[in-house]
């Protein structure tokens, strides 16, 4: 180990265990590789070992950290704040995962910015090329290029008296795209297209019924589409399509759809169709996107959606509403714009 703070490596069985006998991020450890320009490592943990931190860390960013943190700078948010959401897996104590990313505007918490979705007992973290992806069973994030080019490898626990696995892979490893992202690029021997508004797109039956259930009813029951190749879906922009099929593709959502890198329109539709063809993840991703970085200029459509979905019985769209709400609530004049956008 390279650094560690209330952790024992065992050497025989490489199993990393927290020496403290109370719950908290307070524990965790930088690992050493051969080559840090490419490895990768893997964890392997129980249900009792959650929740904790998987991912990397810039090296020049591992001298710095203090050997005891104070009360409110807990070890992953000192890891965090040094590099970016990429670099980190967040395991919660039900096997979801999620990106972290710190908000210096609400310092004693870390964000949760993107769901991955629940996960076996194993997780794996591999830097090459500048890139970092993580994978468990079929699963792929990434690969996600980072700024620097010299990476370790780190873990935080949080219950006490607990303890993960670890293995290494020594063999310098060969950057992995997705299968779902490589037939997305290439688009090639599809079987099935989606009429939009002004063009089609050429989509893989297979990928998008083992997506969504409501293509699976499509394309494997009574319905009219059941005997064609062709669904029909004008009822939202083309762009807003493409993104959705994008998700169904690669578990990533778009850079149009991020609304800090558009207006955000096409965000609040893109929630609308993962609502209507029941991608709970997509849904999840996008609702929490919704939510951050509301301003006097989108409050009223996001708002608009959540309610409209959370009126109508959604658990996860009334979740996010509560979030909004509670956002207005410490933002007066932004609740103003609200309520002045409802009256005539």
């Amino acid at each position: 180990m390279l650094r560690s703070w209330h952790v024992a490596l065992d050497s025989d069985d490489w199993s990393l265990t927290k020496t403290l006998s109370k719950d908290g991020w307070d524990a965790g450890a930088v690992l050493q590789v051969g080559d840090p320009a490419s490895f990768e490592v893997t964890i392997n943990f129980e249900e009792e070992s959650l929740p904790l931190i998987f991912g990397i860390t810039k090296a020049d960013a591992i001298s710095s950290m203090k050997e005891k943190p104070r009360k409110d700078e807990d070890l992953p948010k000192m890891f965090v704040r040094a590099n970016t959401s990429q670099c980190f897996v967040f395991v919660d104590d039900d096997q979801t995962t999620h990106s972290l990313n710190y908000d210096t505007r609400f310092p004693e918490v870390l964000m949760r910015i993107k769901p991955f979705g629940r996960i076996e007992n194993t997780l794996t973290v591999r830097f090459e090329n500048g890139c970092v992806s993580f994978l468990s069973g079929q699963k792929v994030w990434g690969p996600h290029e980072v700024r620097d080019k010299d990476y370790r490898p780190c873990v935080f626990l949080h219950e006490k008296n607990t303890s993960v696995k670890l293995s290494m892979n020594r063999k310098r490893v060969r950057s992995q795209e997705s299968l779902g992202s490589r037939l997305w690029k290439s688009r090639r021997f599809t079987d099935a297209k989606l009429k939009c508004i002004d063009r089609e797109v050429l989509v893989h039956r297979e990928i998008l019924v083992a997506a969504s259930p409501v293509f699976d009813r499509m394309w494997s029951g009574s319905y009219r589409e059941a005997g064609e190749s062709t669904v029909e879906i004008t009822d939202v922009p083309t762009s807003t399509v493409e993104a959705m099929v994008q998700y169904m593709y690669t578990d990533e959502v778009p850079a149009e759809g991020d609304p800090v890198q558009s207006l955000g329109r096409l965000t609040i539709k893109l929630y609308g169709v993962a609502k209507k063809y029941e991608l709970d993840n997509l849904a999840e991703e996008v609702g929490a996107r919704l939510v951050e970085n509301i301003d006097a200029e989108n409050v009223q459509d996001r708002a608009r959606i959540l309610r409209l979905h959370a009126t109508a019985g959604d658990a996860q769209a009334k979740k996010l509403w509560e979030q909004m709400y509670k956002k207005l609530q410490e933002n007066p004049p932004l609740m103003q714009v609200l309520l002045e956008s409802l009256l005539p």
